[in-house]
Parts: structure tokens; C-alpha cells; sequence
């Protein structure tokens, strides 16, 4: 049981960490398709910062990562698929409300 308890909190780790990193990876991949660079503006660090924050936020409240190691395959992944529709929900709503879509890259 001990190495049950150990081994699934390896693997959680590894899924936060995963789960963090793309995160980051899609914002910067989009970043990139609308701007063709790689550094960030100011407002987009505060981007990056209010979806990191949103992430937290999300995975706390729904305590997703407790639910990884407790449950079965199909309520963790229904779980997963909950609070990606949270994230991209708050997301959406930031960059509306916020209007940062009026920073990126416009094709002529």
C-alpha cells in the first residue's frame, strides 16, 4: 500500500508539472502565430500571469490532482475535461473583457 501511496504521488507530480507546462506552451505557440516573435510585451506577461493564476485557481477549487490518484479512468478524465472548460471559459472571458486581442499580429 506504502508503494501505491508513493507511486501516485510521483505521478501526480509529474502530471502537474505537464499540466503546467502546457499551459505555457499553447499560450506561447499562440503568442507566436499572432506576433512571429518570442518576447513578451508587458501586457502579455500579465497574460501569462493571469492564466497561470486561472489555472491555479481552477485546479484548487476542483481539486483535480486529488482526483487523479482517487478515482477511476473516466472520472478523472471527466474531471480533466471540466476544468479545461473552466480554463478556457475564464480565459476567453479575459481576453474579451480585457481586449487583448487588439495587441496581435494582423495580416494584410
Amino acid at each position: 500500500m506504502t508503494n501505491f501511496i508513493e507511486s501516485s504521488s510521483k505521478h501526480k507530480i509529474w502530471i502537474i508539472i505537464i499540466d503546467f507546462l502546457l499551459v505555457g506552451i499553447s499560450f506561447y505557440c499562440a503568442y507566436y502565430y499572432r506576433t512571429r516573435g518570442f518576447s513578451l510585451t508587458l501586457t502579455y506577461q500579465k497574460l501569462l500571469i493571469a492564466y497561470y493564476s486561472f489555472w491555479v485557481f481552477i485546479n484548487f477549487i476542483e481539486k483535480k490532482y486529488t482526483w487523479l490518484s482517487s478515482r477511476g479512468i473516466l472520472s478523472t478524465i471527466a474531471i480533466a475535461g471540466k476544468t479545461n472548460v473552466y480554463l478556457l471559459f475564464l480565459i476567453s472571458f479575459l481576453t474579451f473583457i480585457l481586449n487583448f486581442g487588439s495587441f496581435s499580429f494582423h495580416f494584410t
